[in-house]
């Protein structure tokens, strides 16, 4: 651990770690009456970095990662605050429990394009660092974390995780913030105690490398049980007001239906760009309406009834003499011409 001090001055300490087979550089900021907090914080955090990669199963988000310190009311009474793909952490150290871990954790998931909904966020960093701690032998603090988080809440009635906006500060809603909190955390606690960290760890890597980044929670479910053979329905009861199953199968259905509509749309983009050089593929469609059988054979052969009519004339002008030729094509002149005049 090295203390250094940044160019405005601020004094910082340092540590590289190897995390993942990956090196990372950890610096905490801290002023002169919280040194002590900065150091039992590297301590943490070299502790417990490991297990997180190893729970994300994941190289580290960023070659440096800053942690400063804050409080509640700084934070709006989170736990922290981090950006999305940022490689900073603000730390409420007045929070009821350390929640360092947690946001690490976080910095984790919240990288990349990939758009998961809220309660995946929260619920996925926040049993990771649960996980990491217990890994790492910090079992007075894995307790009081889960202890904390896991806790009864004031809330009257619940709420769906799908349809919860967290508030800008939270404490304009606790119960209902520390029910979301805890309901999150739940999910993956009993998701892992069903499978494993490392289905944990292949769920999460299915977010990241998704050609589609936007992920519905009806999404996200269907793609953990593509990922596991057990029943994880009741597991995400909290996530809607109505039944779990129906919200899977209605998006399935209209995400097949988009799929079929986007192949119609191609397929007539193909079709109108490429419709000369294609269209003799087509040709059997006009042998189908034809309903004499005579005329379908011909057109099955010859593509087309112009095609027809001009063999047609090649034909009767080898079959008809040249005076009768040349006396029916005098006939068709004179009424031709005949009626075009008067006309």
């Amino acid at each position: 651990m090295a203390y250094f001090f940044s160019e405005d001055s601020e004094p910082f300490i340092e540590k590289t770690l190897e995390i993942q087979s990956d090196d990372v550089s950890v610096r905490i900021f801290y002023s002169d009456d919280n040194k002590e907090w900065a150091e039992r914080t590297m301590t943490l955090v070299e502790e417990t970095m490991p297990f997180i990669g190893a729970a994300y199963d994941d190289d580290p988000p960023h070659d440096t990662i800053t942690i400063r310190i804050s409080d509640m009311a700084e934070e709006n009474n989170y736990p922290f605050s981090l950006g999305r793909s940022s490689d900073e952490l603000t730390v409420a150290v007045d929070y009821p429990i350390d929640s360092t871990v947690w946001g690490l954790s976080k910095m984790w998931i919240y990288r990349g394009n990939s758009d998961l909904p809220e309660w995946v966020y929260w619920g996925t960093s926040s049993f990771n660092a649960y996980w990491a701690l217990e890994q790492a032998g910090r079992d007075s603090e894995a307790s009081a974390y889960r202890e904390y988080l896991t806790g009864d809440t004031a809330l009257d009635d619940t709420i769906a995780l799908d349809g919860y906006e967290l508030p800008d500060n939270a404490a304009d809603e606790p119960e209902r913030v520390s029910y979301y909190f805890r309901e999150s955390f739940l999910i993956y606690e009993r998701l892992y105690e069903q499978t494993s960290i490392e289905t944990l760890a292949d769920i999460y890597h299915g977010t990241r490398t998704s050609q589609s980044s936007t992920w519905s929670s009806a999404r996200y479910i269907q793609h953990v049980q593509g990922k596991t053979d057990a029943e994880v329905n009741s597991i995400f009861e909290k996530v809607y007001d109505g039944s779990v199953e129906s919200e899977v199968s209605r998006w399935t259905m209209l995400h097949y239906a988009e799929i079929i509509g986007a192949l119609l749309v191609v397929t007539l983009i193909f079709m109108w760009t490429f419709w000369s050089s294609i269209k003799g593929q087509f040709s059997f469609l006009s042998r189908l309406k034809e309903r004499n059988p005579i005329q379908r054979e011909l057109i099955k052969r010859y593509k087309s009834k112009d095609r027809i009519l001009m063999e047609m004339e090649s034909y009767f002008r080898r079959k008809i003499p040249d005076d009768q030729y040349d006396a029916l094509l005098r006939q068709f002149y004179n009424e031709k011409f005949s009626n075009n005049s008067n006309n």
